[in-house]
């Protein structure tokens, strides 16, 4: 049967009979083909008195493949089968009854083209009246800025023109995209059901892409033992929920990046007309967020490029925690900062690394550009240490001649870097070291302001030249020469200068200037505030750890360099996953089997 021919009589004459038919065909979900048939069975009765009869036991007879084959029917399963069978019978009535009509309304048709004409121009006509329906949105828009502009003269910003003729390609979009995704030539939706599966068809569903909304209709799989279902092509589409692939990105793009969900929303709409719900914003990260985090834990490589197949002169390493506010179930039995010992927040561990190449003409050290890349978790110290190993094998440890870890005084902190990074240089950030410096020089000029700024700033000097040997040696000095000072006072100087001397194998900064190493956990320090207090420390804002979390991931993903390998991944392991599902138990198995 030309189907093409089919096309054009339901375009140029729609058959009610047709349609009636189709319809109360979808109505059909479940039929069986065959013969049901019950038996009984007799035995003698164990006291002598007679027979016992048992039964009824159920039999499904048909003939498959040129062969009668027959199983055995459960009780409970009788009531459902024997619908099952009426409807068979119903549903070859139904296709015979449509064969003849569309036979019927076929050879009227073709004879009308043999008086009119070829059928060949009537798929051209019908082909170019398609292809009109297409950009039929766009050609109206164009026709109406047409006449406009010719009216009216064109005193005002074009603005107008260009938003307006962005929603009517959007229009025109939707409408060849539906095409696109309901074309089961390009996209197969035929997949065979799954022991003790139904197959329902055209089950309809409208989905938001990157124009705008469409309908899709592909099969749904029930499993009636289970009462689970699944959809095949949402799979096959990428769809997430009710979202296309697309836009599911921007979302989260935007859900992480923007300084609330509410803002993403409005630069969503404003970028490229579509109109998010806010709170989808944070239901869509919640579902991508943690397929994320598991596809990049198992991406240990770097990306083979050419950039990254050089050498890397010096890889750095920087951690540091900041905290986050958390809704009160959060912090239960969690200690803090307040008076009572409670806590407000709880400490997002955040990560870099990045890379340097040169140095400025002074000697300075110079950060590659776009080379920073970000990890964080509100779990544990070590957790975040194994993070930072794992980014730092992404972005080539294994080929970096020196890798310099920076940080502060926290002791977590070089507890992760021996143990994750044992060859590294550490450094103990400058600026750290020097408000201890500050304490020490206040401490020693108590009532003169001026000259302790005056000490501090040598004592820095000096220690950013070399070390801090010789500011320690001045200090223990002054403590010496001044027997008088109080108690508390020389406690103060000695606990900083026992501080600075627990740190003497990561304050050589002389030293390390020379080399040109950065000394200084900027980027850590800024990443802290950039990262995670611009997106989760807003006024406002109290997090649970899963959304914290789900938002932290995806926000360092989106500033680093491995997005797209990620979101690959991610796709590959949900396929795989569901693959793998089981979606019965063993003796549903062994009934179907």
């Amino acid at each position: 049967m030309d189907i093409d021919i089919i096309k054009i009589t339901m375009k140029q004459n729609p058959s009610k009979d047709i349609k009636g038919l189709l319809d109360k065909l979808s109505e059909i979900n479940y039929m069986e083909r065959g013969k049901l048939t019950a038996e009984y069975r007799t035995r003698p009765a164990s006291d002598g008195s007679g027979e016992i009869t048992l039964g009824p036991y159920y039999k499904l007879q048909a003939r498959e493949n040129g062969k009668n084959k027959s199983r055995r029917v459960p009780v409970r399963d009788v009531a459902i089968l024997e619908q099952d069978i009426v409807n068979f019978k119903k549903f070859k009535d139904l296709v015979s009854k449509l064969e003849n009509t569309i036979i019927d309304n076929t050879r009227n048709l073709r004879a009308s083209e043999s008086e009119k004409g070829d059928t060949t121009d009537a798929k051209k006509k019908l082909y170019e009246e398609t292809l009109r329906e297409k950009y039929n949105e766009t050609e109206k828009f164009l026709e109406v800025a047409r006449q406009q502009i010719l009216s009216e003269g064109f005193d005002q910003s074009p603005e107008w023109l260009e938003l307006g003729l962005r929603d009517a390609l959007s229009r025109d979009a939707c409408k060849i995209i539906e095409t696109f995704l309901n074309d089961r030539n390009l996209f197969k939706d035929d997949e065979a059901p799954q022991a003790l599966e139904a197959r329902h068809k055209a089950r309809e569903i409208k989905i938001t892409t990157l124009f705008g909304k469409i309908s899709l209709k592909r099969h749904y799989y029930h499993h009636r033992p289970s009462k689970t279902g699944r959809f095949p092509l949402d799979d096959k589409l990428g769809l997430e929920g009710k979202y296309s692939p697309a836009l599911a990105r921007l979302i989260c793009r935007a859900a992480s990046m923007a300084p609330s969900f509410e803002q993403g929303a409005s630069d969503l709409l404003a970028f490229t007309g579509l109109d998010v719900n806010a709170r989808q914003f944070g239901r869509v990260a919640d579902a991508i967020a943690p397929g994320l985090k598991e596809a990049l834990a198992t991406i240990t490589i770097p990306c083979p490029t050419a950039e990254l197949e050089k050498e890397i002169p010096v890889l750095y390493v920087e951690t540091d925690g900041t905290g986050t506010p958390m809704r009160k179930s959060e912090l239960t039995d969690r200690k803090g900062k307040q008076k009572d010992g409670s806590a407000k927040t709880r400490e997002a561990k955040l990560g870099c690394v990045f890379t340097q190449t040169r140095t400025d003409e002074e000697g300075n050290p110079l950060r590659d550009p776009a080379s920073t890349s970000y990890v964080g978790t509100f779990e544990g110290c070590r957790d975040i240490a194994v993070l930072l190993h794992q980014e730092a094998l992404r972005r080539g440890l294994g080929r970096a001649q020196k890798v310099v870890f920076l940080g502060d005084g926290a002791a977590w902190i070089w507890n992760n870097c021996k143990i994750t990074f044992p060859g590294a240089e550490q450094i103990l950030d400058y600026y750290h070291a020097g408000e201890y410096v500050v304490e020490i020089a206040k401490a020693v000029h108590i009532n003169d302001e001026k000259k302790a700024t005056a000490l501090h700033e040598r004592w820095r000097k000096s220690m950013k030249d070399s070390s801090p040997k010789k500011l320690i040696t001045e200090a223990k000095r002054l403590l010496s020469k001044h027997p008088e000072w109080e108690s508390s006072r020389r406690e103060l100087i000695e606990q900083k200068i026992n501080y600075l001397e627990s740190h003497a194998s990561r304050t050589e900064y002389g030293k390390y200037r020379e080399k040109g190493y950065f000394i200084g956990s900027g980027v850590i320090e800024a990443g802290c505030k950039t990262v995670v207090g611009s997106r989760l420390k807003q006024s406002g804002m109290f997090w649970s750890k899963r959304g914290a979390e789900n938002i932290l991931d995806m926000r360092c993903l989106f500033l680093g360099s491995d997005l797209e390998r990620v979101w690959a991944k991610r796709i590959e392991l949900k396929i795989e996953q569901k693959r793998k599902a089981r979606r019965w138990n063993p003796e549903d198995q062994a009934e179907a089997a």
